[in-house]
């Protein structure tokens, strides 16, 4: 991380309101007394939860979810303690899956951004399982939607379920599109998907970097979460997509970029332990213990 992005860095931890996992939790709680009938369970739409930790779920705010990353982030940035963020990682990505799973179909309704979005951060969360457990190896396969994420849908479960006729669609599409004029930044996130489809990893490698010099102009973190502005999460699930679809030998072809919003620390992290995804970062207790249900 560069001076720049150090500076970034600091302000947005100082603009934080939640900065503990405990603090957190309390806020959750804040939220939930706030809400009548949700505390007393009184509306007939509620009564059929034991606890409302299931019903919270849809109905969190966004940034009640991205917040469980956010702090991970501020732990291995003032400590270097990585396994917090990829246990951070993991929490925020089983309450994110589903919580965003929910709001699309995934049949060419505009629902391929979210989905695929959240597959790749899966990948950077060395969650495979919650990938086939959101997107079974019967998913449809799309045919049309925005390019980066309708593509990368088709090619990642292609890959991920070595699905032949998947790949052959996904790999035809990725051609295709390549033909037209796309954002830089998504023409490059194609075509390193593409070369790992067709196990092309000095393609790869050479596409990951070019990702990655435009990954601050992509916008991508707009309206996503401002921490993705110093803390590149797509490219780290996509980088660690390369070990699953790669030969050990090519994977290591792929090289993190130095000096970057790629936090290179997290990927030797995850690379000693075998890309294995971490250990649940909060635990959920009383209102909300249902909520555990995401560790499934």
């Amino acid at each position: 991380m560069n001076k720049k992005d150090k500076q970034l860095f600091e302000q947005l931890i100082s603009e934080m309101k939640y900065t503990s996992k405990e603090s957190l939790l309390s806020y959750y709680e804040e939220w939930r007394d706030s809400m009548p009938d949700m505390k007393t369970n009184q509306n007939p739409r509620y009564t059929w939860f034991r606890d409302v930790g299931l019903l919270l779920l849809p109905l969190l705010q966004h940034n009640m979810i991205h917040t469980v990353m956010d702090i991970g982030l501020v732990e291995a940035y003032k400590k270097g303690d990585m396994k917090s963020l990829h246990e951070a990682l993991y929490t925020y990505n089983r309450l994110s899956f589903p919580f965003f799973r929910g709001t699309s179909s995934s049949k060419d309704d505009g629902g391929e951004y979210v989905i695929c979005r959240n597959m790749i951060e899966a990948f950077a969360a060395c969650d495979i399982e919650a990938i086939r457990k959101y997107c079974p190896d019967n998913s449809p396969i799309l045919t049309k939607g925005y390019k980066m994420w309708f593509v990368g849908y088709n090619l990642i479960l292609g890959m991920l379920y070595k699905d032949g006729k998947r790949i052959d669609k996904g790999v035809s599409q990725a051609e295709k599109a390549l033909t037209t004029k796309l954002p830089k930044f998504d023409a490059a996130v194609i075509a390193y998907l593409l070369a790992l489809a067709n196990q092309n990893a000095e393609q790869a490698n050479e596409q990951f970097s070019v990702m990655m010099s435009l990954y601050k102009k992509s916008g991508l973190f707009e309206f996503h979460d401002p921490f993705l502005k110093v803390f590149a999460l797509l490219p780290h699930g996509l980088y660690n997509m390369a070990y699953y679809f790669l030969s050990a030998g090519d994977f290591e072809k792929i090289v993190p970029p130095k000096d970057t919003v790629f936090w290179n620390e997290l990927a030797e992290y995850q690379k000693k332990t075998d890309f294995s995804h971490g250990e649940p970062y909060i635990i959920f207790t009383d209102n909300f213990n249902s909520l555990n249900v995401i560790y499934e």
